[in-house]
């Protein structure tokens, strides 16, 4: 499958998955007790486009008393990712929408259809773990320098993933600029 036909297809499972980033940060923490900077980490890891300004908002509220909690939440997101509870509903809500997907490619009449609908859910939960890491790593860069190059340098050692190793290794780079 070409990039641009993932990308297609990938597009409505991944406005549902932002979606449920949001509804399971919003009941995975008590909002009574939560901190201001928990609506911040949420809305950037569950934007889409994120061009309203979610990392800036980010960085503005993770000073203080809540630096060692945000930088400790976006260390565990850079190294390991989302929960594996995030990833099984990632993974429900890409089956239940590879029948849509197909369905949409067959009426534009493509050549080459989907993968399996378990290869296809595979590729969704893999592509939404490298967007979770990457925006760890991002922030944690943009937040506290020094730590984020640790960071990435400690994952760039142990990655597998060539997608997200490459991704590692550019914002290293251009971090050394």
């Amino acid at each position: 499958m070409t990039e641009r036909r993932a990308g297609v297809a990938s597009y409505r499972v991944v406005a549902i998955a932002a979606c449920l980033g949001l509804a399971y940060c919003s009941t995975s923490r008590d909002s009574a007790s939560a901190e201001p900077s928990t609506h911040y980490l949420d809305a950037w890891f569950s934007c889409i486009e994120c061009s309203e300004g979610q990392l800036d908002s980010l960085e503005s509220h993770s000073g203080g008393h809540e630096r060692d909690r945000v930088l400790g939440e976006l260390t565990t997101a850079a190294l390991t990712g989302p929960t594996e509870s995030v990833r099984s509903a990632i993974r429900s809500l890409a089956e239940s929408d590879y029948d849509a997907v197909q369905a949409s490619l067959a009426r534009l009449k493509r050549d080459q259809l989907l993968s399996s609908k378990d290869e296809y859910a595979e590729n969704e939960v893999h592509a939404y773990i490298r967007r979770y890491r990457t925006r760890g790593a991002v922030a944690l860069l943009r937040i506290d320098q020094a730590r984020g190059t640790a960071v990435i340098d400690s994952a760039m050692r142990s990655e597998t993933d060539s997608t997200l190793l490459g991704l590692f290794i550019q914002m290293r780079r251009a971090n050394q600029r």
